[in-house]
């Protein structure tokens, strides 16, 4: 699913609820971003690209569109969180698959009841 003018993809549409605000998303700065990213993107820590499982690297979860280029700030899911995986996007499906497996593996991230185990 990708966003657009008309219907843009929100905060709220991935991080559908959390046991608080203060610790359900933090912030990332001064990264370098090679692409873009959008709210619901799954992407490497490491190489701040959409998240294949083929790569190396702890997934994190956008919460808002950032435009490619040097020193961006990307908010991101942190813990205590409860998520809609249906508004999730990575590389390919397995590699989303494997995100999810990967996120939600301490307890911290949850998805929502009303979506699919992965």
């Amino acid at each position: 699913m990708r966003t657009t003018e008309a219907f843009p993809k929100r905060m709220s549409d991935v991080l559908v609820n959390s046991a608080s605000d203060l610790f359900s998303r933090t912030e990332i700065k001064g990264v370098s971003l090679p692409a873009d990213l959008f709210c619901g993107d799954v992407f490497n820590a490491e190489t701040y690209e959409l998240f294949d499982q083929a790569v190396e690297g702890q997934p994190l979860i956008c919460l808002v569109n950032v435009s490619a280029g040097d020193d961006k700030t990307v908010v991101v899911v942190d813990r205590h969180a409860y998520v809609n995986t249906f508004n999730l996007r990575a590389k390919d499906a397995a590699s989303l698959k494997e995100a999810i497996k990967r996120l939600t593996a301490d307890g911290s991230i949850r998805i929502g009841n009303n979506n699919k185990e992965a």
